[in-house]
C-alpha cells in the first residue's frame, strides 16, 4: 500500500534518491544505459550508431561518476568499442584511419576517464580500464594521451597491488583468473606503450618499471612473454640501460636467467632484451659475468628464426669490443656462431657472420679461428649469391689473411676461386674488389704464395683491380706487386709489358702508399737488364723522375732506388738525365732522410759512369751537393759521393770545376779516414784529380799525401793502384818532390813496387823515376828502399818496369854516393842485359845511359869490367841508333880514362 509521505517500494532504495539529489541523476537508471551501451556494443555492426559525439560524451561522464558499477559498464562499452573497426563497417582496427574507433576514442577525450577508473575503480572496472587501454595504444598518438593523462603511475600502483597473483594460486577460483587477465592487458599495454621511443625514459622512471622486471619472471607464459616484451623495447633506448642495469632491477641477470626458459615466446624476448641492452658496453661485462654465453649457446640452436635473429645480434654487439674476444673464444663461441651462419635465415646469417668478422679481427685468434672451421666458412660465404654476405665473408678472409700461419692454408684450401669470381663478376661492387685486393695483398707476403700465385694466374687479376679508380683497391694492389717482385724467382720471364705498364701507371697515384710500393715493385724488378730496358721502354721514366719531387719522403726514396737500379743500365743512364731528374737529384741531396740522400747519391753514381753525362752533371749542378755529401754523417752516402766524384774527375774540366768549388779538403778530409770505404774512394777521386797539372801542388799543400801513403799500404790492389797513380801524378810537378820525400813516400812506393798487381809496380817505379830525377831529393830516393826497389824492378817481367827502373838508375847513378851503392847492390846483371838487348832500342838507350853515369865512378870500373862490359858495348857500336853509339862511347870513355884499364880497353 502507499503511505502518504512515503516512497512505494521500488528496486531502488532511499541511497537512490539521496543519490539522486546530490548528483542530478538517477544512478540505477544510468547504470543499465550504459550497461545497455556496452551490451549494444558487443556487436561491431552497432558501433556506427554507437560512435556519435552523444553517446561518447554520456560514456566520458560514467567514466568519472562515483557508481563503481556504471564506471565498469562504461569502461566495458568502451572495450568493445574499442575492439571494433572504423565506423562504418567494422572489422579490424587500422591506427592510421581517421575514423576507426581507436581514433575517435582518442581523440574524444576518453582516456583521463580510464585512467580515472584506473585509480579509484574497483578490480573488475580496473580490468576493463586496462583492456581498454590496450587497444587504444595501438594507436601512436594515444600513447602519448595516456601518458599526459597520468596513466603510468596508476598503472604503476594497480602492477604493485596484484603483481604476484597467480603464481602460488593458479587455479584458484574466478578473482585469480580475472587478476591474472589484468596483468595480461598491462603487460601487453606497456609492451605497445613502450613502441613509441619518447614514453621509453618515462616508463623507466616511474614505479611501474620494478613491478614489470617481476612480471617478466612470472608463471603465465603471455604475462612474462609482454613483460619481457617491455623491457625489451625499454632497452632500444639507449638511455634507459643505466637504470635497466641496477641493482633494483637488474635487467641483464633476470635476461640471461629467462633465455634458459623452456617457452620459445619468453626466451625470445628475453634474449631481444640482452641484444638491446648490449648496444652499451658497460653491459658486456654484466652478462658475460652471469653466464650469458652459456644461455646464447644454448639458444643458437633454436628451430626460431627470431630467436636465432636475436642471438646473432648478441654476438654482432659483443664481438666489436676486443676485450672481449678471449673470454668468448676461451668459452667455445665459435661453434655456435657457426651454427648461425649455417641456417636458412638471410639477416642472421649476416649479423652471425659480421660479428665473425670482428673476432677475426683479433691478431690473437686468427689462427686458432682458422683451425676451428672460420677460415673454411669465409671462403664458402664468399661464394655466396647474397652481395653482403659475399662482402662480409671476404672481409673475414682479409683479417685471417693477416696471420703468417692463415696465409698459405687460403690458397691450399681454394680461397682463390671465390676471389677470382669476385674480381671478374660483372657488377664490380667496389666495396667486394677492396676486401679482394686487401686479401691478396696480405697472402702474397708468403714466400710460397708468391710463387704459386704467379701459376694461379694472379697477374691478370691485378692488373684489372689497377684500373679500378679506387685509392684502397689501387693501394693494395701496389702492395701485392711489391710482395710479388721481392721474390727473386719472379724478376725474369714473368713480369711483361702490361704489368710494367700497370706499375707506372700505380706509380703516377696521389696516395702515398700505393705510388710507394708501385716504386717498390719497380725497383725489385729492375735488378735485370731485360727489365731494366722495359721499364725504359713504356715511359717509365717519366714518371719516376716525377715521383722524385713528391710530397712524401718515402715516394722520393723508393723512386731514387728504382733509378739507381735502372741507372746501373749503360743505355738508361742518359736517358735518366734527359728526363730532367738531376736537379732533383741534387735536390734530394739536401733531405734530412738518410736513406733518400743515401740512394740520391748512388744514383748519381751510375749516371756519373757514362762519359756523356760527366760534363752534364757539372753543368746541371751536381758538384756542388757532391763535395758537401763527402763530409755526410752516414758512410754510405759519402762513399758514393766519393765515387761519384771520382767517376766525374775522369772529365778534364770537372778536374778544374772540383777544385775550384773547393772539393780538395773534402776529399782530403774524406781520405784520411782509416778502415772506410769512403776513405778509398776519396783517395781515387784525387788520384783523378791529381791529373791535372792545376790540382798537383794544391793536393800536396793540403796535406793529400798522408791519406795518399795510408792507401799505399792497403789490402786491396785497387786501393793500392789509386795511391800510385796520385803519387805519379803529384810527382810530376817537381816542386812537390821534396814534400814526397818528407812524408815518407818512397817507403810507400818500395811497399807498392812489391804488390802482384803490375800497375802498382809500374806507378810506384814511374814516380820513383821522377823524384830521382830532382838533384834535391835524388838521394832520398835511393833511401827507404828506393834504390833496391829500382834494382829489384829492372829485373821485372814487364818490359815498362824494367824500363822506368832503368830511368830511376839512370837519374840516382847521377850521384857519386849512389852509383856505387847501385852496382854493389847487384844492379849491373840487369843494365848490362837491357843494353845488349837490340830487339828494344828504348831500353837499350836508357840502359847504357845509365852504365855511362855508373861508369863515371872508378870504383865501379873493376865490376864492370869483370861482367863484361866491353863485350856490351862493342856490340852496340854497330846499333844503327845514334843515341845508342853515343851512350856506348861515352861509357867507353869513362873507362878508358882510367888507367888501369887503359891497356884492356884498347
Amino acid at each position: 500500500e502507499l503511505v502518504e509521505e512515503e516512497e512505494p517500494t521500488s528496486p531502488r532504495s532511499r541511497a537512490d534518491c539521496q543519490f539522486l539529489r546530490d548528483f542530478g541523476y538517477d544512478k540505477e537508471a544510468r547504470r543499465f544505459a550504459v550497461l545497455a551501451l556496452g551490451n549494444l556494443a558487443v556487436s561491431s555492426y552497432s558501433h556506427s550508431q554507437l560512435m556519435n559525439s552523444d553517446c561518447l560524451q554520456a560514456l566520458k561522464s560514467s567514466l568519472v561518476c562515483v557508481d563503481d558499477e556504471t564506471r565498469f559498464n562504461a569502461a566495458f562499452a568502451l572495450n568493445k568499442l574499442s575492439m571494433g573497426g572504423d565506423s562504418g563497417h567494422g572489422g579490424g582496427v587500422d591506427e592510421t584511419d581517421e575514423n576507426s574507433n581507436i581514433t575517435i576514442l582518442g581523440e574524444n577525450g576518453c582516456i583521463p576517464g580510464l585512467v580515472n577508473v584506473l585509480t579509484n575503480g574497483s578490480p573488475p572496472a580496473q580490468s576493463q580500464a586496462v583492456a581498454v587501454l590496450r587497444h587504444l595504444a595501438v594507436r601512436t598518438e594515444n600513447r602519448f594521451y595516456i601518458l599526459q593523462a597520468g596513466a603510468l603511475e596508476a598503472l604503476g600502483k594497480l602492477a604493485e597491488s596484484i603483481a604476484g597473483v597467480g603464481e602460488e594460486q593458479e587455479g584458484a577460483g574466478g578473482v585469480v583468473d580475472r587478476e591474472k587477465e589484468t596483468l595480461r592487458e598491462l603487460a601487453t599495454l606497456t609492451c605497445l606503450l613502450t613502441l613509441s621511443d619518447g614514453l621509453r625514459m618515462p616508463l623507466v622512471a616511474s614505479r611501474l618499471l620494478v613491478p614489470l622486471v617481476t612480471l617478466c619472471q612470472h608463471a603465465d607464459v603471455e604475462i612474462a612473454r609482454h613483460a619481457c616484451g617491455t623491457i625489451a623495447n625499454i632497452a632500444e633506448a639507449k638511455r634507459t640501460h643505466k637504470q635497466l642495469v641496477s641493482k633494483t632491477v637488474n635487467a641483464i641477470h633476470m635476461s640471461v636467467f629467462l633465455m634458459r626458459s623452456k617457452h620459445l615466446s619468453v626466451h625470445r624476448e628475453a634474449a631481444r632484451i640482452v641484444s638491446n641492452m648490449l648496444t652499451s658496453s658497460a653491459s658486456h661485462r654484466l652478462f658475460l659475468d652471469d653466464g650469458g654465453l652459456i644461455s646464447l649457446f644454448r639458444l643458437c640452436r633454436s628451430l626460431d628464426a627470431e630467436t636465432l635473429l636475436n642471438c646473432a645480434l648478441i654476438f654482432r654487439k659483443l664481438t666489436p669490443i676486443l676485450a672481449n674476444h678471449e673470454f668468448m673464444i676461451s668459452k667455445g663461441c665459435l661453434q655456435p656462431l657457426l651454427i648461425l651462419l649455417s641456417t636458412q635465415d638471410l639477416t642472421v646469417r649476416r649479423q652471425a657472420a659480421a660479428a665473425m668478422r670482428d673476432l677475426a679481427s683479433n691478431l690473437a685468434f686468427k689462427a686458432t679461428m682458422a683451425e676451428e672451421g672460420c677460415l673454411q666458412r669465409a671462403i664458402e660465404l664468399g661464394k655466396d649469391e647474397d652481395l653482403q654476405l659475399k662482402t662480409i665473408g671476404m672481409g673475414i678472409l682479409r683479417h685471417l689473411s693477416i696471420n703468417s700461419r692463415v696465409k698459405r692454408p687460403i690458397v691450399t684450401m681454394g680461397g682463390l676461386s671465390p676471389l677470382y669470381m669476385a674480381i671478374e663478376d660483372e657488377n664490380q661492387d667496389i666495396d667486394l674488389l677492396r676486401q679482394c685486393a686487401a686479401v691478396l695483398s696480405n697472402i702474397s707476403e708468403n714466400g710460397e704464395n708468391q710463387v704459386s700465385l704467379i701459376r694461379e694466374e694472379i697477374l691478370p687479376r691485378l692488373i684489372h683491380l689497377g684500373a679500378v679508380r679506387h685509392p684502397e683497391i689501387q693501394q693494395d694492389v701496389a702492395k701485392c706487386f711489391a710482395s710479388l717482385t721481392a721474390n727473386a724467382e719472379n724478376h725474369s720471364g714473368v713480369f711483361g709489358a702490361v704489368e710494367m705498364k700497370c706499375l707506372v701507371d700505380l706509380s703516377e697515384s696521389s696516395e702515398e702508399n700505393c705510388r710507394r710500393d708501385a716504386l717498390v715493385s719497380l725497383g725489385n724488378l729492375a735488378v735485370n737488364a731485360k727489365n731494366q730496358l722495359l721499364v725504359s721502354k713504356i715511359g717509365g721514366l717519366g714518371a719516376i723522375t716525377q715521383s722524385l719531387a713528391s710530397e712524401f719522403e718515402s715516394c722520393q726514396r723508393f723512386a731514387c732506388r728504382v733509378l739507381y737500379r735502372l741507372s746501373a743500365h749503360s743505355d738508361i743512364q742518359t736517358s735518366v738525365v734527359e728526363n730532367g731528374a738531376i736537379p732533383l737529384l741534387n735536390g734530394l741531396l739536401k733531405k734530412e732522410s738518410p736513406l733518400i740522400r743515401k740512394y740520391a747519391v748512388m744514383c748519381l753514381c751510375n749516371i756519373s759512369t757514362h762519359p756523356t753525362n760527366m760534363p752534364k752533371l757539372a753543368q746541371q749542378g751536381s758538384l756542388t751537393p757532391l763535395i758537401a755529401a763527402l763530409t755526410d754523417k752516414e758512410e754510405v752516402v759519402s762513399r758514393y759521393a766519393a765515387m761519384s766524384i771520382t767517376n766525374l774527375a775522369c772529365d778534364p774540366n770537372n778536374q778544374v770545376f772540383i777544385a775550384k768549388l773547393g772539393g780538395l779538403p773534402p776529399l782530403i778530409e774524406a781520405a784520411s779516414l782509416t778502415g772506410t770505404e769512403s776513405a778509398r774512394y776519396a783517395g781515387m777521386a784525387l788520384a783523378n784529380m791529381s791529373s791535372n797539372r792545376q790540382n798537383r801542388l794544391p793536393i800536396v799543400e793540403m796535406q793529400g799525401l798522408k791519406p795518399l801513403v795510408m792507401m799505399s799500404f792497403a789490402k786491396k790492389f785497387e786501393t793500392q793502384r789509386a795511391a800510385g797513380l796520385a803519387f805519379y801524378n803529384v810527382s810530376c810537378a817537381s816542386k812537390n818532390h821534396v814534400t814526397l820525400v818528407r812524408n815518407d813516400v818512397v817507403a810507400s812506393l818500395a811497399h807498392l813496387a812489391k804488390s802482384d798487381d803490375l800497375e802498382c809496380k809500374k806507378y810506384s817505379i814511374m814516380t820513383l823515376a821522377n823524384i830521382a830525377a830532382n838533384v834535391e831529393t835524388r838521394a832520398a830516393a835511393s833511401r827507404s828502399g828506393g834504390l833496391q826497389t829500382a834494382i829489384h824492378m829492372i829485373k821485372d817481367a814487364d818490359l815498362d818496369c824494367r824500363r822506368y827502373a832503368c830511368i830511376a838508375l839512370c837519374n840516382m847513378a847521377n850521384n857519386a854516393t849512389t852509383q856505387e851503392q847501385i852496382v854493389v847492390h847487384g844492379a849491373l846483371p840487369g843494365l848490362l842485359a837491357m843494353a845488349h838487348d837490340i830487339s828494344d832500342v828504348e831500353s837499350q838507350r836508357q840502359a847504357l845511359l845509365t852504365l855511362c853515369n855508373l861508369a863515371s865512378n872508378e870504383m865501379n870500373h873493376s865490376s864492370m869490367m869483370s861482367k863484361g862490359i866491353m863485350k856490351v858495348l862493342t856490340d852496340a857500336f854497330e846499333s844503327p841508333d845514334a843515341d845508342v853509339r853515343e851512350y856506348a862511347a861515352f861509357t867507353v870513355a869513362n873507362i878508358a880514362g882510367n888507367p888501369d884499364y887503359t891497356a884492356m880497353v884498347g
